[in-house]
């Protein structure tokens, strides 16, 4: 990932924690019970009784549910599965706490106020704590007491978009760079919400602040119009141990006037299984592919896998 600032840079440098308590522990009073997620542990060393007080009671004020207005006040969340950072924002007042979901454990803390200009939110904080017993984790935040969003909402999506980072966020929509098929994706690095219950339609194109409409980009869609016979690979590693592959090609409708490049891997929309074609040939409006898969000692693919069929839907997107 590229480099962050404020509240995106602590995020995203915090490490996952693995402390020795069970998930769902109740740590008696240093338990925050947030009412939302497992209850997470702290260490009150670190943040202090009065300021985990005063978090928690910003907490519960501001809530987790839609507003009324744009949707741009609730609860916001960056990360993954295993850690990230959840934020709760009003007209007033923010408050983040960063969590590691594995071990439940309040990695950092953070509060302050909010200012809200046309298609911006700043953050101006007032209190930050970082848990600095594992890994050598560190206040990032301290040389950066402000932090300034930009206001993009897709569909019945919000996000926060970092200054700077428009363009990784164009990135984000289109399926490219370092949110690209082939690229090893943890989730999202920006903060969002979403408004209601309803699918969202990643065919529509965000609302970003006036200038920036330039830095989104449109994901290439494709499709699969011919299959050609599946053949064995056979691979030897730098071990002497082998491995064994079935590799089909197949032919898709768009190439190189529709920004195909050589080697860049296109999602399989609707596979269960994340598969994925990786482009070995471009032409000018067309190109080649192939689509591999791992197979028992006897050739066989694994019967979990559906026949490859012309008429598949593939995709630079991640949302799709």
């Amino acid at each position: 990932m590229h480099s962050r600032t404020g509240l995106l840079v602590l995020s995203l440098f915090l490490t996952i924690a693995f402390a020795p308590f069970s998930f769902g522990q109740d740590w008696g009073p240093y338990t925050w019970e947030n009412k939302e997620h497992e209850n997470w542990w702290y260490d009150p060393a670190v943040y202090g009784e009065h300021s985990v007080a005063e978090a928690k009671a910003r907490w519960d004020r501001i809530g987790s549910g839609a507003k009324a207005g744009d949707g741009f006040r609730g609860q916001f969340g960056n990360g993954g599965d295993t850690h990230g950072s959840i934020l709760r924002l009003s007209a007033q007042e923010f408050v983040m706490a960063r969590v590691s979901f594995c071990s439940l454990q309040l990695l950092g803390l953070t509060y302050g106020s909010v200012v809200r200009t046309e298609g911006r939110i700043t953050l101006l904080v007032d209190y930050n704590r970082s848990y600095h017993g594992n890994a050598g984790n560190r206040d990032h935040y301290s040389q950066n007491p402000v932090a300034s969003f930009h206001l993009v909402s897709w569909d019945n999506l919000r996000y926060l978009v970092n200054e700077g980072d428009m363009g990784e966020f164009g990135d984000y929509v289109g399926g490219f760079g370092d949110y690209s098929s082939d690229s090893f994706w943890l989730g999202s690095s920006f903060f969002s919400r979403r408004v209601d219950d309803l699918e969202t339609d990643y065919n529509t194109v965000p609302k970003v602040p006036m200038g920036y409409e330039k830095y989104l980009k449109t994901p290439i869609d494709g499709t699969i119009i011919q299959v050609f016979p599946t053949v064995l690979i056979t691979e030897i590693n730098e071990d002497g141990d082998t491995s064994r592959s079935s590799r089909t090609k197949v032919s898709l409708d768009i190439g190189e006037d529709d920004g195909v490049k050589l080697g860049r891997h296109f999602r399989i929309l609707g596979s269960e299984h994340g598969e994925t074609v990786e482009i070995i040939e471009v032409g000018k409006e067309g190109s080649i592919g192939v689509i591999d898969r791992w197979v028992d000692d006897e050739g066989n693919e694994s019967e979990i896998h559906e026949t490859i069929s012309v008429g598949w839907s593939v995709s630079t997107s991640i949302h799709k």
